[in-house]
């Protein structure tokens, strides 16, 4: 059984201060599996780490835009590429 224990404590915050505990369609009261991780800490590729160390594969990409992967560095480089033409702006 993974360990849960960061993604529990975030949810308990998370619920504290946001509708529903999350933004949009992840939101705790909406479908989701009791357990399933809610905060990612970090992904590479078609992995995920969340908040407690545990890996997952995103097999839903994200549901749609992360068709190429998280972090491919084709779409990194042309994305610093335009925001290093940007005087303002944002790029996440």
């Amino acid at each position: 059984m993974p360990n849960k224990s960061n993604d529990a404590q975030l949810r308990v915050r998370a619920s504290r201060v946001i509708p529903g505990g999350m933004y949009g369609h992840m939101a705790m009261h909406r479908g989701m599996p009791d357990g399933y991780p809610q905060f990612f800490e970090r992904a590479d590729g078609c992995r995920l780490w969340d908040v407690d160390g545990n890996e997952y594969i995103d097999f839903m990409c994200s549901y749609g835009p992360m068709i190429a992967g998280y972090g491919n560095p084709r779409i990194r480089a042309a994305a610093d590429s335009q925001r290093d033409r940007m005087d303002i702006g944002w790029l996440n």
